[in-house]
């Protein structure tokens, strides 16, 4: 058989790819699958919409030549289409290899492929398929040089078609590609399939339209009458200290302005460049241009300037100007008439589509020789512009010689703003002098500023020349005084000298550092001034420091202690002095302070103590406490971490030093800790608050440390530890416990929390609840019938109050309690044992009617009274003539209620002893122990209800009403009495 050149080329790049000798865990060739491959031939003038999709009306689709409407940059769309007959396997997976021509004889062709989507419209709904990432492939199909391709695997159920849709991108160049056309392949993965998997669609490459960028240029000299111009003016305006007297609110000020007339000189060479786009793609693409300007015809010359022009969206078929602008240059740069200029532009592109750059530039170039202009600006206006900036400043300019004042000002006219003049038609040179005047919006302004000037002359033909801005500072300024006046106790005798130093500094400016002393003799004046001279506005600190006595003839100082005893708020150390302007005015031109001071033996202190019970090691997590103290007016001064009986914490300020206390009322309050309780503070005014108080009043209390001690109880917890017959497995069995406070014989109490011990916990149970020390609770467990429990003192509300003596027969006796109480930080266990039935506790008609399906009871209690109603012979028991097999019956008869009507029979002595009969009955079913003589009261009991004999027996039914009296009920009712002592467990192991 004969095979074709290019088929050897892909029989060799499939061995290139690897898909020979696949192993069993990749996908299989495709079995009875036709496949078909088709590209876009495109109609002329077709374009695709900004953002796609790029799919083609099904119309334009072939299998052959995709025609000559396709360009560099276009997305070409093709369309895979798998068919799957009835021959095909039930369901199968797949893969193919979608490839594209990218290189050859270093020529692009396509440089993008992307991935496969499922043309749901066109597909079965069971179709699905993933594709790789876009590779490379050297050698290419065919014979190329580089190929890209994605593998598409693709699982498809029999008579089925699955048609995924794709595109390649035409690389800019690709209409250098070598050869005919440019391919798009389908080719199998395996090579035994290699005869019919293979698909074939090209594009003729000679057809191909570039993106292409072009350009033109052109340049000119001209020449120019030239012009100078200048000023001229006082250096600075300084209104000086305006807290002299005589301080001005005005200065005046001249700045004349002057041109002349220079030679005729070369002008600039304008180069006028205009950059064209061309885009033949059917969509829009986008292109940045950088332009590069040289000196000489080309770029081997001197780089004039870089351009960066776009980016510029083309729309599809656009050609056509993009950027148009003149560039203007010295002639001493780029040249004079004659001389050439050489340009260049290249473009880059960007795939807004596919956010994928776009490899590789277009590029144009152009020259131009430097033509002669015209020789212009024979005349020329003069422009004088100037204004004031500075708070608090304006102006006034007086009528100038000739020329006029522009946008209406009016000469002499004070404004803050700007002042225009001009004068036309100037063919030669000249002069003119503004005379100005700078006032202060307020005599005592201090502000600085800046009065600007600037010249301009624009010939006739757009010559310009102007000055420099000129700048005429503008500032006054204030000398401020600082008075310090100090007073003493009477304490000096004579020959003695106290020397009292004091340090002023200022806020914004560290360096500064100034010294005043005040001396003070004994007999001498006790309250003395010092001033400080020339202060700029600021505030200042003044700080007294030092105080030095010389005894009587002695020229050796020692310091002593003496210190302000007034409201530190109000006279604080140092002390605030604000010569600071008010919104720019010196309204503090001097300022007086003053010191009274007073011998001190320092400021008071205070430190914090902490003590638990128990006791804490530094290792506990809880061993550190944190306490706050409060001053005088509730502020939060300073917190402190004490760790627990570690002794004294000393409160100290934001520094490290220790807090020095000023008169007032402090508090130390502690951050209370979870789990613990605070018991005392010391010293506390008001125990109900738990926060220690304390009182600074000097001068008692200088030198004084004050202490407060806190005490605090660590809560507790209670734990149970379960077994069932001494044995730690519970197997299925769930054990249930409250923790209460309040439970007695006569109250429920309060249930805190309620806790299961099973197989799953081990039996171990630890109860949340925080508990406090000293306090009783009670733990508590409900013991079904027939159990037996180690714990249990007495069953709340077992006894009707007053005199606690009578049985409750309403009480649920299944809970047993038991009272405890805990240690500071102690867990209180229970160790319980459980026993099961049979042989253990009977429990009261409130158990009974309580744990049933028909209860009104809210507690969501098992149905044991069903259970075990239906655990006897036929399903029930009989009460007298009555076969209770009802939860309904059997409720009614323990609440002694007619079980027809619903009516209470309480006073009934048959309806009495019937409850206690069957609650009995109940318990001896369901395990309970028993004894002759509960045994002997359940057979009289039944006897009696029964009918005759004996003779006084009664034909019991649950309905209607029995005898009142009579012996009867004398023994109906001691039976009751009997049965209900059998279960409240009095009759056989109590008393």
């Amino acid at each position: 058989m004969l095979v074709s050149q290019r088929w050897i080329r892909v029989l060799g790049a499939l061995l290139t790819l690897g898909l020979l000798g696949m192993t069993s865990a990749q996908a299989a060739d495709p079995n009875n699958i036709q496949k078909t491959l088709e590209g876009c031939r495109k109609v002329a003038g077709f374009t695709f919409p900004d953002g796609g999709p790029y799919i083609c009306p099904d119309t334009d689709y072939t299998t052959g030549n995709l025609g000559k409407t396709w360009n560099e940059l276009d997305l070409v769309p093709y369309r895979i289409t798998f068919e799957a007959g009835q021959a095909a396997p039930a369901t199968q997976t797949y893969t193919q290899a979608l490839t594209l021509d990218r290189e050859d004889a270093g020529k692009p062709g396509y440089d993008l492929i992307s991935a496969p989507v499922l043309n749901v419209a066109k597909s079965s709904a069971s179709c699905s398929a993933s594709s790789s990432a876009q590779m490379t492939l050297s050698p290419g199909v065919g014979g190329t040089d580089v190929s890209i391709y994605r593998s598409i695997t693709v699982t498809q159920l029999k008579n089925t078609t699955c048609v995924y849709d794709y595109y390649g991108r035409l690389a800019l160049g690709s209409h250098l590609y070598p050869g005919s056309s440019l391919h798009a392949n389908l080719l199998n993965e395996d090579l035994s399939t290699a005869g019919s998997g293979a698909r074939d669609v090209s594009i003729p490459v000679k057809e191909i339209e570039p993106q292409e960028i072009s350009k033109t240029m052109t340049a000119h000299q001209g020449a120019e009458q030239t012009w100078n111009i200048s000023k001229g003016t006082e250096d600075t305006l300084d209104f000086g200290n305006v807290c002299r007297s005589d301080a001005p609110a005005s200065l005046p000020v001249q700045i004349t302005v002057t041109w002349t007339k220079a030679e005729v000189i070369g002008g600039k060479v304008a180069v006028n460049i205009v950059l064209n786009a061309k885009n033949p793609a059917a969509r829009t693409i986008t292109v940045e241009l950088t332009d590069k300007l040289y000196k000489g015809s080309t770029n081997a010359g001197t780089l004039l300037d870089t351009y960066m022009e776009g980016p510029f969206d083309l729309a599809a078929g656009f050609n056509g100007m993009v950027a148009e602008f003149t560039a203007e240059f010295d002639a001493a740069t780029a040249g004079k008439v004659g001389d050439w200029l050489h340009n260049e532009v290249s473009g880059t592109y960007t795939d807004k589509a596919t956010g994928i750059p776009v490899p590789g530039t277009t590029t144009a170039t152009a020259n131009a020789q430097i033509q002669q202009g015209a020789i212009t600006n024979a005349s020329t206006a003069v422009k004088d512009l100037e204004d004031i900036d500075g708070e608090g400043l304006k102006y006034a300019v007086k009528a100038p010689s000739f020329g006029s004042f522009l946008a209406g000002y009016v000469a002499d006219t004070q404004t803050a703003g700007e002042v225009g003049w001009e004068t036309l038609g100037q063919t030669d040179g000249g002069s003119i002098t503004f005379d100005k005047v700078v006032y202060l919006d307020n005599p005592k302004r201090v502000t600085t500023g800046v009065l600007r000037d600037t010249a301009t002359l624009s010939a006739s033909d757009g010559f310009k020349a102007s000055t420099n801005e000129l700048q005429i500072p503008i500032a006054s300024s204030v000398k401020a005084k600082l008075t310090i006046q100090k007073s003493i106790p009477n304490f000096l005798d004579t020959g003695e000298k106290l020397e009292v130093t004091f340090h002023i500094t200022r806020a914004s400016d560290p360096s500064f550092s100034k010294t005043k002393v005040i001396t003070f003799t004994g007999g001498g004046a006790v309250a003395q001034s010092v001033t400080a001279w020339g202060l700029v506005p600021d505030l200042y600190y003044v700080e007294e420091q030092g105080n030095t006595f010389f005894a009587a003839g002695s020229s050796t100082g020692e310091p002593v202690n003496l210190v302000d005893l007034r409201d530190p708020a109000l006279y604080p150390n140092p002390r605030p002095v604000d010569l600071r302007l008010v919104d720019g005015i010196a309204t503090r031109c001097a300022a007086t302070i003053d010191f009274q001071n007073e011998p001190a033996a320092g400021y008071a202190k205070a430190q914090v103590q902490k003590t638990t019970e128990p006791a804490l090691e530094s290792s506990d997590a809880d061993y550190n406490w944190s306490f706050g103290l409060y001053g005088p007016g509730g502020g939060l001064l300073s917190t402190q971490v004490v760790g627990a009986g570690a002794g004294y914490g000393k409160f100290q300020d934001g520094g490290g030093d220790l807090l020095l206390l000023a008169e007032g009322t402090y508090t130390v309050v502690e951050t209370t800790k979870t789990g613990w309780d605070l018991i005392s503070a010391d010293p506390d005014s008001d125990p109900k608050n738990k926060v220690c108080d304390f009182v600074v009043d000097y001068p008692e209390d200088l030198g004084k440390t004050f202490s407060c001690s806190f005490l605090n109880r660590e809560r507790g917890k209670a734990q149970v530890l379960k077994t069932l017959s001494g044995s730690a497995d519970l197997g299925s069995y769930t054990f249930n416990f409250q923790l209460r406070q309040g439970a007695t014989t006569v109250a429920n109490g309060q249930i805190l929390e309620t806790k299961a011990a099973t197989a799953g916990n081990g039996g171990t149970v630890v109860f949340t609840t925080l508990l406090v020390p000293g306090q009783t609770y009670q733990m508590c467990e409900i013991v079904g019938p027939g159990w037996l429990s180690t714990l249990g003192s007495f069953v709340p509300t077992a006894f009707m109050p007053p005199d606690g003596v009578a049985p409750n027969p309403n009480v649920d006796n299944s809970i047993l309690c038991v009272d405890f109480s805990v240690n500071p930080g102690q867990t209180y266990a229970f160790n319980i044992d459980n026993r099961p039935p049979p042989g253990g506790r009977a429990l009261t008609i409130g158990y009974w009617r309580n744990w049933a399906s028909c209860a009104n009871s809210n507690g969501k209690q098992k149905p044991v009274l069903d259970q075990t109603l239906a655990s006897f012979a036929g399903g029930g028991v009989y009460i007298g003539k009555l076969f209770v097999d009802t939860c309904q019956e059997a409720v009614r008869i323990l609440s002694k209620q007619d079980v027809a009507s619903g009516k209470q029979k309480s006073s009934d002595a048959a309806f009495n002893m019937a409850a206690q009969l069957l609650a009995a009955k109940l318990n001896v079913q369901a395990g309970a122990g028993q004894c002759p003589s509960a045994v002997t009261a359940m057979v009289a009991g039944q006897a009696i209800l029964d009918g005759p004999p004996p003779s006084y027996a009664v034909n019991f039914t649950g309905t209607g009403d029995y005898p009142k009296k009579g012996q009867f009920v004398t023994e109906a009712n001691n039976l009751a009495t009997t049965l209900d002592r059998y279960n409240n467990n009095y009759l056989c192991t109590g008393p």
